[in-house]
């Protein structure tokens, strides 16, 4: 159930954006331990750059320390401090960062590694009653050991999963709003600080000006279009838990949010179109909201490149106040769009048949952006965030991928959060009733100060 839930792992500390990272750790599978032969023995370099005073962590299997390191913010091997090397055992990855994609080298020791969380079940949960579907339940699968997941699949249904997406019965099967905030993980916060390490954000558009502190000051009063900000990194189905392996989370995903606080100030006069306009883009299809200031009215529409604008929606209440600060929430979740205003969800609408495909052909096919027409203002903190993505390839995957598996009338299907790295059902098939043992609803541990991780699970 990672990234919810961690097994044996350390903590990666980005150079680029300093956001923590917990990667897991193989262990022997009967002791649960990390096994000798994971360590090296030889030297950690852990010091600031003699040039910038960036942190650098580095390793080396050598006899001796070396003279210079690599420091990722300089992109050179910079003078080393010998005081900063230590002979220590350590083993090292490459981490991708969860927040800015960063990928990077860690070497981390072995006292710097943290125990996995321990959790209660109840196993009152189901006596009686059923589970409900995406309940994380625990059950023996087999001797050895018990394993936690969340339930998707029914018993008596017809399951598979396409680009993504979890199919019930022939239709996509929607998640309710609670399990949906749930599932939201997040790959940008404009809150969060970078060094330029990597390739920026967002490309901004003339009259869209930074204000250091994760906002944006906007002026499109006299745009003849309208013009913003376009995030430019790829939305993939990777996980920072999965360390190095690189080969898993190569998946585009194309369920996105966009939250963000804006202000807009008075439009331009005689100007009565003046917008913001959010989009989620899962290409060939661009899914534009369209949200009025001063006036009331909005709307949801799909545009694509050479044709005319399909209005899924009109919202007559959907509007931005002049001089108010709104929270506007746009979502893209198993073919279904919400919007979100102040806390209120003011729109709901499913998307045609017609674009069960869009935004699976290629990394560049999903992205979002943040446009303004004939208004200006302040844009304050943007979110980005992706649905889970359920993974269909994998050697040892077979169930419900290819064609729909029929679930046995006493079984239930059950997948990890941590899709390209979960064993599941995919792999197993269904398990029984007789197999679950209850509901898991509390981490008691790790609960030390400094290391504090105590909460329900949800």
């Amino acid at each position: 159930m990672a990234p919810g839930l961690h097994g044996v792992h350390f903590e990666g500390t980005c150079p680029n954006c300093s956001t923590v990272n917990s990667v897991g750790i193989r262990t022997d599978p009967f002791s649960g331990k990390v096994p000798p032969r994971h360590w090296s023995d030889g030297f950690i370099y852990d010091g600031p750059c003699s040039e910038c005073g960036t942190g650098v962590r580095e390793a080396a299997r050598s006899s001796r320390p070396a003279p210079k390191v690599y420091c990722p913010s300089c992109r050179d091997h910079v003078v080393a401090d010998p005081e900063a090397w230590s002979r220590s055992r350590f083993a090292t990855t490459d981490v991708w960062c969860r927040e800015c994609t960063l990928r990077f080298r860690v070497a981390y020791r072995p006292d710097e590694v943290q125990g996995g969380h321990k959790i209660l079940v109840n196993k009152f949960a189901y006596h009686p009653g059923d589970p409900g579907r995406w309940d994380v339940i625990v059950f023996r699968f087999n001797r050895e050991r018990n394993y936690i997941k969340r339930l998707v699949g029914m018993p008596g249904e017809t399951i598979q999963i396409v680009d993504g997406d979890v199919h019930i019965d022939g239709e996509v099967c929607r998640k309710p709003t609670d399990v949906q905030e749930i599932l939201w993980a997040k790959v940008y916060d404009s809150r969060v600080k970078e060094r330029g390490i990597v390739v920026p954000a967002w490309n901004e558009a003339p009259g869209w000006i930074p204000a250091g502190d994760g906002s944006w000051e906007f002026n499109a009063l006299d745009a003849q279009n309208p013009t913003g900000i376009t995030y430019q990194r790829p939305v993939l189905n990777r996980y920072s838990y999965n360390g190095g392996d690189f080969r898993m989370g190569t998946t585009v995903v194309r369920d996105l949010a966009l939250r963000l606080r804006v202000r807009a100030e008075e439009p331009k006069p005689g100007k009565s179109d003046a917008a913001l306009i959010l989009d989620i883009v899962n290409e060939p299809s661009r899914y534009r909201l369209t949200i009025s200031v001063e006036n009331s009215g909005g709307r949801i529409e799909i545009l694509q490149e050479g044709g005319d604008p399909t209005v899924l929606i009109e919202i007559p209440t959907a509007r931005l106040r002049p001089g108010q600060d709104h929270e506007v929430e746009f979502y893209c979740a198993d073919r279904n769009l919400r919007l979100r205003i102040d806390g209120e969800t003011i729109a709901d609408v499913p998307l045609p048949v017609t674009e069960s495909d869009s935004g699976t052909s290629r990394v560049e096919a999903s992205s979002v952006s943040v446009l303004a027409r004939h208004c200006g203002g302040h844009l304050g903190r943007i979110e980005i965030l992706r649905d889970i993505h359920y993974t269909s390839s994998g050697i040892s995957l077979k169930h419900a991928l290819g064609n729909p598996y029929q679930i046995p009338v006493d079984g239930f299907f059950a997948l990890g959060d941590n899709s390209p790295s979960s064993l599941d059902s995919r792999a197993w098939g269904a398990l029984s009733r007789s197999n679950l043992l209850g509901r898991g609803f509390v981490i008691f541990w790790p609960a030390l100060p400094g290391q504090f991780e105590m909460g329900f699970i949800r």
